[in-house]
């Protein structure tokens, strides 16, 4: 029992170190300050700064909104960039399903503000839901 809580302490630690990077990795991509960052997604520098370096995780509002403006950015090759998929990844561990996620993204790429995004994206979640 115990080496399992261990095992799975390093994997709660892979995660986190994953997610910081993603997030820090989408922020530069975006070529933005931590407090320009912050702002764009209405939260104060100093928070920026503990989920890059891997005290706290973006909570499910905010995993969206970053996935949102990653969507916007260009990318080399075919794939789809490391970043995103761990947001994308994070955000199902949270109960976002894929379709919603789709639906995110499709709607940032085709330009939609973030907030209408949401309120489509809350519509195909609550469909997925009840099928």
């Amino acid at each position: 029992m115990e080496q399992k809580e261990k095992k799975g302490m390093v994997q709660d630690e892979e995660e986190r170190e994953e997610i910081c990077e993603a997030v820090r990795e989408i922020r530069r991509r975006v070529g933005w300050s931590q407090k320009d960052f912050g702002k764009m997604l209405g939260i104060p520098r100093t928070t920026i700064v503990r989920y890059e370096r891997g005290y706290g995780k973006p909570n499910t509002a905010r995993l969206l909104a970053i996935l949102h403006l990653a969507t916007h950015l260009p990318w080399e090759g075919d794939d789809i960039p490391k970043s995103e998929l761990i947001i994308r990844r994070e955000l199902e561990k949270k109960g976002i399903n894929p379709p919603m996620i789709e639906s995110l993204t499709k709607a940032a790429i085709d330009g939609t503000p973030f907030a209408d995004c949401m309120a489509a994206s809350h519509a195909e979640a609550l469909k997925w839901r009840n099928s």
